[in-house]
């Protein structure tokens, strides 16, 4: 949040198009809570939210249960820093199509040592399931709250079956929002964009012309 907040003041953004998934959510819900006057629109995808037990997290078994051992106190440690589960079976398993050494090779580049893999083993351990972690698990609560409240346009995308989010979930979330449309991009698990870029890349485009063909309207 830090991080993000400081590029947005360094680089003079006074309002933006948000395009978020995964953790990439939870930051952009927590800066639209915030500062909604900085947020034009907001597109999201497989999107982190408050989950009261374990079943809401995931809808695969077996991957409910590699994420519990990434949490748990040593296991996590030699999974994740060790073995780089999270980039060698995570990333790939989560991605319809296969990926090419030369498509994987950006991804395994940042992360060659078990030091560098320290914040990885942080992104499943911040995940906020059944109340924990407490801090982040309230402050999704609370930028929840305030997305249900915005007014500002919003386009969700979900695949089939989706990993985080089911197409049916995303239906009814979607509706449950205000000015929220819904693209359901056909076969995807969890990183839809490496799946769908030229899709998603698509409708955002249009999204955002269409926005901003009748913001003056809207201004005035």
């Amino acid at each position: 949040m830090r991080y993000l907040d400081a590029f947005i003041e360094q680089r003079g953004i006074t309002s933006a198009y948000l395009v978020a998934q995964d953790w990439g959510t939870a930051l952009a819900f927590h800066l639209a809570a915030r500062r909604p006057d900085l947020v034009r629109g907001l597109a999201f995808m497989e999107f982190i939210r408050p989950m009261p037990t374990w079943q809401d997290f995931h809808q695969a078994d077996a991957a409910r249960e590699t994420f519990r051992k990434f949490r748990a106190p040593g296991e996590g440690e030699a999974m994740i820093l060790e073995a780089n589960a999270f980039v060698e079976r995570v990333l790939p398993g989560g991605i319809v199509r296969k990926l090419s050494d030369d498509e994987m090779a950006p991804y395994r580049a940042p992360f060659p040592t078990p030091e560098s893999r320290r914040p990885i083993l942080t992104f499943p351990r911040e995940l906020p399931v059944a109340g924990e972690p407490a801090d982040v698990y309230e402050a999704l609560q609370s930028a929840h709250a305030a997305l249900a409240a915005s007014t500002y346009p919003k386009l969700l995308f979900s695949g089939e079956p989706g990993a985080l989010v089911a197409p049916e979930f995303a239906e009814t979330f979607a509706a449950s929002l205000k000015h929220c449309a819904h693209v359901r991009l056909g076969a995807g698990l969890h990183f839809l964009q490496e799946d769908h870029p030229e899709a998603i890349g698509r409708s955002v485009a249009g999204w955002i012309a269409g926005i901003e063909a009748v913001r003056p309207q809207l201004a005035a």
